[in-house]
């Protein structure tokens, strides 16, 4: 199905130095276990851009996993991401999201 364009620069929110600091470093490396196995779905709300993934884990389903980008100015975004894994958000699964997507 065909992408809508994002109201901002995807690519700028998706660079590594703008969502790292949202998770830990253990997290992050335990995240690259994950990302060459996710589809990322893109959805441009307008004033934000969710991006949606199964992501597998250590369940029989795979983790339904969210990460809203929102723009604040500039160069600056906020990152609220969500999982249904145990930790639930600023999990290894939404890095991994955030890591896939900024390979589309």
């Amino acid at each position: 199905r065909p992408r809508r364009m994002p109201s901002f620069s995807l690519d700028l929110a998706l660079e590594r130095d703008a969502w790292r600091d949202q998770f830990s470093d253990s997290t992050l490396r335990r995240s690259m276990d994950y990302v060459h196995d996710i589809a990322v779905d893109v959805q441009d709300d307008g004033d934000s851009v969710t991006l949606i993934a199964g992501v597998k884990g250590s369940s029989r389903r795979p983790y339904a996993t969210r990460v809203r980008i929102e723009r604040v100015r500039g160069r600056s975004f906020h990152y609220f991401a969500e999982c249904s894994c145990p930790v639930g958000e600023d999990c290894k699964h939404a890095a991994a999201v955030l890591m896939a997507a900024s390979l589309m």
